[in-house]
């Protein structure tokens, strides 16, 4: 029925027949042979044995991860979380005062939703490219969004974290199941399986341990949670560059000799398993689709993982519930990883030394679970119980189960495509059964049991014992079915009549388990005459801040100037420099992030409003009102003005510094000052792009709504600064007209309207400075759609010009830093005009001197070829390969020369060019509402002119000094001068 175990006994010689037109070349299967081959068993043992020990440790700690850093919330949550990004709530106007933890269930379950959602694509990626070419990078951006957590000031942000938590992991359960069934053949599948699910208990007792250590920190910058998360990003970054190394397949494990890649691939010929094929085959996705036993364990799946879902949320809550203190709590969570982990790894064991035993082991780890949960439900929770305690233990044996159903999913399909449908449907069957367990925890029943022991954050599991026990009963169930439909076709496929022959040839063709007979399975009423509210645009935004605002900016123009103009004077010039490279520095970081985490837009929601005409006399009062429509479609949403003034000041500031950088001698006559320019160019030519391309995107944002009631019209500029929760809801078409038509609530609306883009947040943005405007005038969308088909249009020739600006001085910085700089002339355009005849003349003189040496050679080569090979016909072209240098030579001084004058000249013509289109934009968009009197705005003139005293004060430092200081100076230099020529004569010698 299941997995088959080897006919050969032990020490014999087994058998591999390789024919022809078995060669797999996209695999690399190189084998084409006639007749049968024979490896030596050790050898088998060989390959076996490396496939184990550089895969199986990998994929256990890459799991294990997985496991780790959705399971810490629940340390996290007892550890502070929940108090400072108010992931509870407590209502202290009733008696007893009650909790709501429903914050932390969507917390927890929002992660499956965001795996969710990403299994598709992340599924189709892995499908098409090879593993490491995907692995690798999404586990770093994992590990980035991970420890981004520690960063985390809301329970709106965590949400958002840890959706693209889980999207980035989604791929990690896929490419390890479809990795297993393409490097084992089926009998060793199971305990492989259970090898890298293990992962998830030992990490839970390694991470327990580094948890239990952080959670001892105190007087820290840091809370112990935010660690906990830092802890566990730098773990992912260290294993995804690891996954740079995992192969594909067995012909690309590059750990493997080309002989032991031949046994490795043809190990799989006996489970008629297949390789790896990149074509996606509509016939395997349907056949997998109407596939009874892929639905069957996709139901064990999701009614085993409810649990997983509760105890990785809540799991030390549901301890510290029992009276043990918060750091008990955490080391409560060993026993559980150990019964989890063990279990796995002496399951697997079983399963792959007896056969047909898995669906019955299954069958038996389920009740542990069970009995656990009735432990748990029946036993008296009074002060540090035992009994509770002990069952919460007892849970940690849905580790087998799910490690079982998993094993049954990978090697009882056959196909590729069938067998990345299957890791689909596992996948997403554990993540429904993930997203259901937390939400069946309803922490507001405490207060009907048990109300001494419910306070703060205490949660009454009771509630969900009994959903529990009948999910792990439909997995019984579901396990009884699957046993009968595996045994059924086990025998069916047995009592036929096969080509054995047949069996060898067909092993490779990546047929499914189907095809493949050899296989063997181991309304609202809202509309009235007189209108409830009424609808209006609004440009709804964070403003630029003021770091970046007109004066600023302008200053920092300014200060390019300087720094280009004074840049011979030496100390005056590192004055201008380093006040604009830390502005440009600071504006190129906001740009990385920005791209780094774009804003997301909420799917259109339709909301009905009243239909008010379009002759109406609210135009007064209200003038960018919606009229003649009765529906709107809304996404919350805001935008980012900074990334106006941030795309100014960065592409301004390496349009600058780029050429003098290629040229000018001030920045580069000492090589420390050199590299230092140069890291910071990098930076900039980063941040540039980063702008470059975040700025475009705002075009995208939504169309924004403000809702009024008809006798209060809305004031021109609304902050959203003292808003409530309750202001800023989410489910927007029935809030609006709840809150309209409910005149308690609207009250409590202290003569405002209603913004539902107050709703949205903005990274490294405060949510109380966001602003909504009246959308009058050129601010109604027509109008503004018409301004940006403008921009739009001047945007691609400004980033032409732009892009053609960096090539050409990227150009010259490049023959700047290879030996053939002797041979550039000075940047300056007073030195080639001055030496623009010698220029020219030496030229003249290269062509001339090609053509002669093209020429002589060309003759010599002829006479002296036939001397030696009379047959031979010299080729009439101009061009040797004797004189190929001297025409290369030309060539690149006409280009050098070409590209200097076109930098001298185009250069600041592009700086300027763009400054004045993205100050023209930005004035448009939004003029400053600043004033030059307000201080804080002349701050960097203020730090330039700090700067200019303590430079002038430090150049005239020997004027000023005693005679007995410049002695000691003098002194202090002599030693130095020593030290230095000691160091010089050093490298001599070496």
């Amino acid at each position: 029925m299941e997995s088959p175990v080897s006919n050969h006994p032990d020490g014999a010689m087994k058998q591999y027949s390789v024919t022809e037109g078995d060669a797999m070349s996209k695999d690399g299967l190189d084998s084409t042979e006639e007749g049968p081959r024979q490896f030596d068993p050790q050898l088998h043992e060989r390959v076996l044995r490396k496939l184990d020990y550089f895969l199986m440790p990998m994929m256990v700690v890459g799991y294990g991860l997985v496991y780790y850093d959705k399971a810490i919330l629940g340390s996290a949550a007892i550890l502070g979380m929940t108090t400072d990004l108010q992931l509870s709530v407590t209502d202290h106007s009733v008696t007893p005062v009650t909790t709501d933890t429903s914050r932390l269930s969507w917390a927890t379950s929002i992660f499956y939703f965001g795996q969710l959602f990403g299994s598709y694509p992340m599924t189709f990626i892995l499908h098409r490219f090879q593993t490491r070419y995907v692995l690798g990078p999404t586990m770093i951006l994992w590990a980035i969004v991970c420890a981004s957590t520690a960063g985390v000031t809301t329970w709106q942000g965590l949400f958002v974290q840890r959706f693209f938590l889980g999207f980035t992991e989604s791929i990690i359960p896929t490419c390890f199941m479809v990795t297993v069934s393409g490097f084992y053949t089926q009998s060793e599948q199971t305990l492989r399986q259970s090898w890298w699910f293990s992962g998830t208990g030992w990490l839970t007792i390694i991470g327990g341990a580094f948890n239990y250590g952080f959670a001892q920190i105190e007087k820290s910058a840091l809370r112990p949670w935010q660690y906990i998360y830092l802890f566990a990003g730098a773990l992912t970054f260290l294993v995804g560059i690891a996954c740079f190394f995992l192969p594909s397949s067995p012909s690309e494990a590059w750990f493997l000799t080309p002989e032991e890649r031949t046994i490795a691939l043809e190990r799989l010929r006996e489970g008629q398993t297949g390789v790896k094929n990149p074509t996606l085959k509509k016939s395997q996705v349907k056949e997998a689709a109407l596939d009874v036993k892929v639905w069957l364990v996709a139901v064990i799946m999701a009614s085993a993982y409810t649990v997983n879902g509760a105890v990785s949320g809540f799991g030390p809550l549901i301890v510290a519930t029992f009276g043990y203190t918060s750091l008990e709590a955490i080391l409560f969570q060993f026993p559980l990883g150990s019964i989890s982990s063990i279990g796995i790894i002496l399951i697997g064991w079983l399963c792959s030394r007896y056969r047909n035993i898995r669906i019955l082991s299954l069958f038996l780890c389920c009740l542990p679970v069970i009995a656990g949960f009735a432990m748990m439900w029946k036993s008296t929770w009074g002060v540090r119980p035992i009994t509770p305690v002990v069952g919460y233990q007892l849970i940690g044996f849905f580790g087998p189960v799910v490690s079982l159903a998993i094993s049954l999913g990978a090697s009882n399909v056959a196909g590729h495509t069938k067998k990345s449908f299957m890791a689909s449907a596992i996948f997403v069957a554990y993540c429904v059964g993930n997203i259901i367990g937390p939400q069946l925890i309803k922490s507001q029943t405490k207060s009907q049991h048990y109300p001494e022991l419910w306070t703060g954050l205490i949660i009454w599991y009771l509630s969900i014992l009994f959903s529990l026990i009948s999910f792990y009963c439909i997995t019984i169930l579901c396990c009884l079915v699957l046993y009968i439909l595996l045994s059924r076709e086990t025998s069916r496929r047995a009592a036929l009549d096969l080509d054995e022959s047949e069996q060898d040839r067909i092993a490779f063709d990546d047929l499914t388990d189907k095809e493949n007979l050899h296989f063997r399975h181991i309304g609202m009423n809202q509309t009235s005459e007189t209108p409830l509210f009424v609808v209006e645009e609004v440009i709804c935004a964070y403003p630029i801040s003021t770091f970046y605002d007109s004066c600023p900016r302008y200053l920092f123009y300014a200060l390019l100037l300087a720094t280009c103009v004074t840049r011979w004077t030496g100390w005056l010039a590192d004055v201008f420099l380093g006040a604009a490279a830390t502005y440009a520095g600071t504006a190129a970081i906001q740009a990385f992030v920005l791209v780094s985490n774009p804003a997301k837009h909420n799917p259109y929601e339709l909301i009905t409003i009243p239909l008010v005409s379009d002759n109406t006399s609210l135009w007064n009062s209200f003038p960018s009102l919606i009229t003649g429509a009765d529906q709107i479609e809304l996404s919350p949403a805001a935008l980012e003005l900074d990334a106006d003034a941030v795309l100014a000041i960065v592409v301004t500031a390496y349009l600058t510094f780029l050429p003098l950088q290629c040229w000018s001698r001030a920045f580069s006559h000492e090589r420390a000052r050199y590299i230092l320019f140069g890291l910071w160019h990098v930076l900039m030519l980063a941040g540039s792009i980063c702008a470059l391309i975040y700025w475009p995107t705002l075009r995208d944002t939504p169309i924004q709504y403000t809702f009024c009631y008809p006798d209060l019209p809305p004031m021109g500029t609304v902050s959203s600064d003292g808003w409530e929760a309750w202001q800023r809801t989410s489910t927007w078409n029935n809030s609006v007209w709840e809150i309209f038509s409910n005149n308690t609530m609207f009250d409590q609306l202290p003569g405002v309207c209603f913004y539902p883009c107050f709703n949205t947040t903005q990274i490294l943005r405060q949510q109380t400075t966001l602003e909504a405007t009246v959308a009058t005038g050129d601010y109604r969308v027509h109008q503004r759609s018409e301004f940006w088909d403008e921009v739009v249009y001047s945007k691609r020739y400004i980033y032409s010009l732009i892009v053609l600006t960096v090539i050409v001085n990227f150009f010259l910085l490049l023959f700047k830093i290879l030996p053939y700089r002797s041979r550039l002339p000075s940047a300056q355009v007073r030195s080639i005009w001055i030496e623009r005849k010698n220029i020219f003349n030496g030229l003249r003189k290269d062509f001339r001197s090609a053509i002669y040496v093209s020429q002589l050679h060309r003759t010599d080569l002829m006479d002296s070829t036939r001397e030696k090979l009379s047959v031979w016909r010299p080729t009439r072209g101009l061009f040797t390969l004797h004189a190929l240098g001297s025409w290369l030579r030309l060539l690149l001084d006409t280009i050098i020369l070409c590209a200097l004058v076109f930098s001298i000249i185009v250069s600041p013509l592009t700086v300027i060019a763009f400054v004045v289109w993205i100050e023209y934009y930005i004035h448009e968009d939004g003029p400053s509402q600043e004033t030059p009197q307000q201080v804080g705005q002349w701050s960097p003139l203020v730090s330039i002119g700090f700067l200019l005293i303590s430079a002038a004060i430090l150049k005239l430092k020997y004027w000023v000094a005693s005679r007995e200081e410049l002695e000691e100076e003098i002194e202090h230099l002599r030693g130095k001068l020593k030290r230095l020529e000691r160091l010089r004569e050093e490298k001599v010698y070496k």
